[in-house]
């Protein structure tokens, strides 16, 4: 058991997961003051862009704001077609069935519809049978439901989004209350390998209910499912790692906000990113040991010291994944970002926004980021690992300039990576930390 930061505040207990194994630690939570302040800012203009005042701000597990919208069908906002370049649609209109399910109906409206599908259900006036079949099976995935239609008809796996994989005993004890009245059979829970959480066996009729209770407790299961950013992987020893070059949970928690919540309405369910072409991986590791496992994520920001100034920041790699056509390992994008949640915002923001619009709509095998990556030209090896071609790196930088913000100024060339011997360490057993005296 961990020992806060600032051992005066208020603290609870937290769970991080890692690849099926479970590092138990004391967070400490937000000062109210701050969060008070922090709640304002959330109801101010940003821009064109202004917070709803139906606006809920929740603390998440980690005692981070997590604005949410009201409880039941209240979603608005544009769809997610909307945000795509006109050839993108025509190319996604005449591509694979998923993509011609996407546009016939937009993906945003699972939203609401999650809510009335299951009133309708508990009231009798719909059996799930008559939902139509390509929004139980392909559109409320953006809702986290997961259609068993073979195994278990009727009843769903829910995914959720927990970024870095931390949450806390009064959200497992709601996962336990949700699953139970299905029983030891079908009401499973899943710790995944993404630092999640999966419950099994949800029937239509619940599920807007366990939304609801998740957004109460600072989560959600919204984009966690087929084509949309799955959950944000970060160092399973946050905060207590005395190697520690980089604490990712502010990383993670920022990226997670960049995908799930809507800045114009403050509600979960960001139309920006409902319509990718395929799913996305993103990873932060802490330290040298990877314990994120960048190399199979699309995006993976690896912690490296800048040579010259001696700042800490992260080497940017691009377009690992596996599937059962391919095996790949991500590639150098030769790009070096400050540890800085702004620039890593405005990074990702920039990668995700050209495969958004550029990636494959018709073949779904060749519809992952490394495969647009190679249509900027051909990887080359370069000081022993592969190198994504600069007119790539190039249009992510263009794009990152044209926000505005002046994050293209902070990146800088690929940082030289350490040349010395290093064994990765395991995290079982007991630990020292960085507080004095306390073992993880």
């Amino acid at each position: 058991v961990g020992r806060p930061r600032d051992a005066s505040q208020t603290c609870w207990m937290a769970v991080r997961i890692m690849r099926g194994i479970t590092v138990i630690t004391v967070l400490s939570s937000v000062d109210a003051a701050l969060l008070g302040r922090v709640r304002g800012l959330f109801r101010r203009n940003r821009g064109s862009s202004t917070i709803a005042s139906a606006t809920v701000v929740r603390t998440s597990p980690i005692g981070t704001p997590f604005p949410v919208g009201p409880d039941g069908p209240t979603w608005s906002g544009p769809t997610g077609t909307s945000f795509l370049p006109e050839d993108t649609v025509a190319r996604a209109s005449a591509g694979n069935p998923i993509e011609k399910a996407k546009i016939a109906k937009d993906a945003s409206t699972a939203f609401n519809s999650i809510y009335e599908f299951a009133a309708a259900v508990r009231a009798g006036t719909m059996d799930w049978k008559d939902v139509e079949k390509a929004d139980m099976n392909t559109r409320l995935k953006w809702v986290g439901l997961v259609h068993r239609d073979k195994r278990t008809p009727g009843r769903f796996m829910m995914r959720l989004r927990l970024p870095n994989g931390i949450t806390n005993a009064d959200s497992f004890r709601f996962y336990a209350d949700s699953v139970e009245p299905y029983g030891s059979e079908l009401g499973v829970i899943d710790i995944t390998t993404r630092q999640n959480i999966q419950l099994r066996g949800v029937e239509l009729q619940d599920a807007d209910k366990i939304i609801d209770g998740l957004h109460a407790r600072g989560q959600t299961s919204f984009h966690s499912a087929l084509d949309n950013v799955r959950n944000m992987v970060g160092s399973p020893l946050a905060g207590i790692d005395d190697q520690e070059q980089v604490d990712t949970r502010p990383f993670t928690e920022a990226l997670n906000d960049v995908i799930t919540l809507n800045k114009e309405t403050g509600e979960r369910g960001n139309p920006v990113w409902c319509n990718l072409p395929r799913k996305f991986n993103i990873a932060v590791s802490g330290s040298r040991d990877d314990y994120a496992h960048t190399h199979i994520n699309d995006i993976g920001f690896q912690p490296c010291t800048h040579a010259t100034t001696g700042k800490m920041g992260f080497n940017i790699v691009l377009g690992g994944y596996m599937s059962v056509k391919r095996v790949a390992e991500s590639v150098d994008m030769n790009l070096w970002i400050p540890a800085d949640v702004p620039c890593a915002v405005d990074l990702t923001t920039a990668i995700l926004r050209i495969f958004r619009d550029e990636g494959d709509r018709g073949d779904r095998q060749k519809a992952r980021l490394m495969w647009l990556v190679e249509s900027y030209g051909e990887v080359t090896e370069v000081d022993g690992h592969l190198r994504c071609h600069q007119s790539y790196r190039e249009a992510v930088v263009s794009e990152m300039k044209s926000y505005g913000n002046g994050m293209e100024k902070m990146v800088d060339m690929q940082q030289p990576r350490p040349t010395d011997s290093y064994t990765r360490r395991g995290y079982l057993g007991v630990h020292s930390q960085p507080q004095a005296g306390w073992l993880f």
